[in-house]
């Protein structure tokens, strides 16, 4: 990542965004550099939730996603995400019941967390839950009163029939995130090989910029 676009991400995420000026030439450079981009990056625009009707920012608006009714917080989404699975050298996580697992691109933000990883009690046994975006400004109600997930019991059957690495992506841009190496039915656990380009984020350490 070169240095405009560090200092361009520096400006969008921290207290450098409230130069008007500053932060409308930072959003700009990212949206013109999205092949360049290591991950999302999350934006609010001018407006608040009444929306955002300077012509400006029209272009910015057309090359961005939404992620709120009023169009004002939106999604810059790279263009060339690697797509396929790359195992990290950091030594596997175990998902265990009581603990949330919170995995985010390296060198991320708090806000582009892109899952939560969970173990909870149901009826069949224990379940691997996941929610993505935990941490986005849109909340996303279907996950979090129904988070998806798996039986742990079956997930550990379907793994002992896979050939190939049963790798977890984020979304429409299928970037990978983890390898699900195993399910322990017994202790109620699953072990996950992160990608190299994914890093766990504790949010108890996490000083927010934006203060």
């Amino acid at each position: 990542m070169n240095e405009r676009m560090t200092a361009a991400l520096a400006v969008v995420r921290g207290p450098g965004r409230r130069d008007a000026r500053a932060f409308f030439e930072a959003c700009e450079y990212l949206v013109d550099h999205r092949e360049d981009l290591p991950y999302r990056v999350f934006i609010d625009l001018p407006g608040g939730l009444t929306g955002n009707d300077d012509p400006k920012w029209d272009r910015i608006k057309s090359l961005t996603d939404s992620r709120c009714n009023c169009g004002n917080e939106r999604t810059i989404v790279p263009l060339n995400p690697r797509t396929e699975y790359a195992r990290s050298e950091a030594a596997p996580i175990i998902v265990a019941k009581g603990t949330t697992v919170y995995l985010k691109p390296v060198g991320g933000d708090k806000g582009s967390t892109y899952i939560s990883l969970d173990i909870v009690d149901t009826g069949q046994g224990p379940a691997f839950t996941f929610m993505a975006d935990p941490f986005s400004g849109a909340i996303n109600f279907s996950d979090l009163f129904s988070p998806k997930g798996y039986i742990l019991s079956q997930l550990a059957d379907a793994l002992g029939k896979q050939k190939e690495p049963a790798v977890m992506v984020a979304g429409k841009s299928r970037i990978p995130l983890f390898a699900i190496e195993s399910a322990d039915t017994v202790a109620g656990t699953i072990t996950v090989a992160l990608d190299k380009d994914v890093e766990v984020f504790d949010p108890s350490t996490w000083q927010d910029p934006h203060a």
